[in-house]
């Protein structure tokens, strides 16, 4: 049996009075705008506190069971890994994570969310009741990316490399949490933090999403989404008239709310993907957990993708760009890029047309360009483009030969030239372009004075000649 340090026995504490305090109070409750509790189907959750919006139209809070979990097992440290193992995750996420983890990478200052520190063992995007994803959850988030945030899909990348960067932001996140507990408590051993950071590991029990019930839920589903989520999201989704404003995240950093009538939604659109994030909440943002019951998560899904019937389509998880064997490229692919910045603007897209010559790989793209606030339009853009995802991605304007501005020379096989209120660059690539496999494009644009307006990426497109 594992020996308990005295400096975990007030969490244990705590936690213990908490589980009576829940099952105590549970009888109280009123009830959920529902018939049936929630189907559990791969293991009962502990209770947890009752967390709803405030609504004119406000229903009965609901009931709330009181099961309880079997003990976990005492965990084991997760596997070190190996010099080229963690050189993969540095080549693949330290720009924005930092090279150990801790969401201090060089691009950092500039994403909006902010990436997130490991070390804090919290992660958005879990499918358990606990802060921490499945190894499954967490290699799902980054073959997929996180629409809405500079996090970006991982095409490029084996099921045995992704695998392996979840195994390494595992590692990461075990180390972190050693060094926050040593730091934080100077009467702590090396080995009980060690045991206590493996503690914290442990993802805990699945929830697996219920099957939809037979008969719709007698409540209507806007008056349960007036219930759970207007205070935050607003009435009609947007978060316009939304009471609560000054929402903060799990470091204290100001985070907005969701426009669920159009921007990216961070977990997927399907209605299965929608009940994960309304059951278990997003870790490290207000959005909380809820008690909702089965027929209610389900009504609350169809609602909101009803809300998003409008909304522009996300970016394309494993699109290809087909490749021309001309000297003029024919076939085009719509790109939506990744946005840098959380601004809640619909993506900026671009159009890309690539084509094999005697010179190299021609690469042509062409966007709309930016409004500044006298009316105008951007004066031009810096981009970037790389066909190299062992090179790392195209993440900096700074100093890189493929790069232009409007009104200045173009150089090193670039040619640009606006079209209306649409930017044209074409350019070509000869390094070692026959073996080319991918693409991957950056862009800022710039504004008269010189700042920077919209800053955004593709994730790696593989290159495809149409048969």
């Amino acid at each position: 049996m594992m020996t308990v340090h005295p400096t975990r026995r007030p969490f244990l504490a705590l936690a213990f009075s908490l589980s009576i305090l829940a099952a105590g109070c549970g009888e109280k409750a009123a009830a959920d705008p529902a018939l049936a509790p929630t189907k559990m189907t791969a293991a009962e959750f502990a209770p947890r506190p009752l967390r709803a919006t405030r609504s004119p139209r406000n229903v009965a809070a609901p009931r709330r069971a009181s099961p309880t979990l079997p003990p976990e097992p005492p965990a084991a440290p997760p596997t070190d890994v190996t010099p080229e193992e963690r050189a993969l995750y540095r080549l693949q996420c330290a720009a924005c994570h930092g090279d150990e983890g801790r969401g201090d990478g060089a691009l950092a200052m500039e994403l909006d969310p902010l990436p997130r520190d490991f070390g804090s063992g919290v992660f958005k995007l879990r499918d358990t009741k606990s802060g921490l994803p499945t190894d499954a959850a967490l290699e799902r988030v980054i073959s997929r990316g996180m629409p809405g945030s500079a996090m970006p899909a991982s095409a490029h990348l084996t099921s045995d490399d992704i695998a392996t960067v979840a195994r390494v932001v595992r590692r990461l996140a075990f180390e972190a949490k050693v060094a926050d507990l040593l730091a934080e408590d100077d009467e702590l051993s090396a080995n009980e933090a060690r045991e206590i950071a493996a503690d914290l590991q442990i993802p805990g029990a699945i929830f697996d999403v219920p099957e939809r019930p037979a008969r719709p839920p007698d409540t209507p589903p806007d008056r349960t989404f007036a219930f759970y989520c207007t205070e935050c999201h607003g009435a009609d989704g947007t978060a316009a008239d939304a009471v609560e404003r000054d929402l903060k995240d799990y470091a204290g950093r100001p985070i907005r709310a969701r426009d669920l009538t159009r921007e990216p939604l961070k977990g997927g659109n399907s209605p299965e993907d929608l009940i994960r994030r309304i059951y278990l909440g997003i870790p490290g943002t207000p959005m909380p957990e809820t008690t909702a019951m089965i027929e209610n998560l389900w009504a609350l899904a169809d609602h909101v993708l009803a809300l998003r019937a409008d909304a522009p389509a996300d970016v394309p998880v494993g699109a290809t760009i087909p490749v021309s064997a001309k000297e003029a490229a024919s076939e085009r692919a719509r790109l939506p890029l990744y946005p840098l910045r959380g601004d809640g603007d619909d993506p900026l897209a671009v159009e890309v047309s690539v084509a094999r010559a005697e010179t190299g790989l021609v690469v042509r793209i062409a966007w709309d360009a930016a409004e500044t606030e006298d009316g105008g339009s951007a004066a031009g853009a810096a981009f970037r483009l790389s066909a190299r995802a062992d090179a790392g991605f195209p993440w900096s304007a700074d100093g890189v030969p493929i790069s232009w501005r409007a009104n200045s020379t173009a150089d090193d096989g670039v040619v640009a030239t606006r079209d209306g209120e649409r930017f044209v660059v074409e350019a070509t690539l000869n390094d070692d372009a026959d073996n080319a496999r991918w693409l991957a494009i950056t862009i800022w644009e710039r504004l008269r004075d010189g700042h920077p307006t919209r800053t955004a990426f593709t994730a790696w497109h593989a290159l495809v000649t149409p048969e």
